[in-house]
């Protein structure tokens, strides 16, 4: 700023006091924008350690845009990513942590659900897969639905207001409450149905969207990583290493 022109300050008080008043609104400039620099840097440093909350130091949350609502096919064809990274076996007390509140949350499953997708399909598949593994009957029988309603939906070019269709529509309804019934498929399907929600959404939550990438180098895989993952001869490690 000048006062070398005339001006209604400089008009109305003597030199010595515009001088100096010019001299302390800059100082005051300078201190003020250092403290923002620092607060700044603060908020950016707090939000790094907050483990993917999206909250600065003032506890205000992050703009973030959501993801898995706009989930197209070739997402749900991803495939998985490497297991160590997807569960942060080499740095879990990094890696997990309970979320600060219900957004945080929201926005942790929605994050590593979109990245970890293909992973994800394949724990839904295994605890499935283990399900029925328990109950065979219940496989057999959901196979069983399958059939008999194909057999009712035929090539689709019957009149499905025929009496036929309305027939074979009836019939299938019988067979398929007896089949359940017996077999219990519906049972098996809501427990693994219950479990994989339990544990994708407890994963999903807990797993900080900043967990950090496997470390070959310094994990305890170290020797495994430096061969290319082939595992040295019992005792050859130890050979090596004296």
């Amino acid at each position: 700023m000048g006062f070398d022109k005339p001006n209604p300050i400089s008009l109305g008080l003597p030199a010595e006091h515009v001088s100096k008043w010019a001299v302390d609104t800059h100082a005051l400039e300078r201190h003020v924008a250092r403290m923002n620099a620092a607060n700044a840097s603060q908020r950016d440093g707090a939000a790094r350690s907050a483990g993917g909350a999206g909250q600065g130091a003032d506890g205000r949350l992050r703009p973030y845009a959501y993801k898995m609502p706009y989930v197209t096919v070739n997402d749900l064809k991803k495939r998985s990513k490497g297991w160590r990274e997807f569960l942060c076996t080499d740095f879990l007390s990094k890696s997990y942590g309970f979320p600060r509140g219900y957004v945080d949350a929201k926005r942790r499953l929605d994050s590593n659900a979109f990245e970890y997708l293909g992973n994800y399909r394949a724990v839904v598949f295994f605890i499935f897969a283990a399900v029925l593994y328990n109950k065979p009957l219940a496989l057999v029988g959901g196979l069983a639905l399958v059939r008999v309603w194909d057999w009712v939906e035929g090539d689709g070019r019957e009149d499905r207001e025929g009496a036929a269709y309305r027939f074979k529509y009836l019939v299938a309804w019988i067979l398929s409450w007896a089949v359940m019934f017996y077999s219990n498929v519906t049972l098996a399907a809501s427990y693994g149905t219950l479990i994989s929600t339990i544990v994708c959404v407890t994963h999903g939550v807990m797993r900080r969207t900043d967990a950090p990438k496997p470390c070959f180098r310094s994990s305890p895989r170290r020797r495994e990583a430096d061969l290319g993952g082939r595992r040295l001869p019992r005792g050859e490690d130890r050979r090596r290493t004296a």
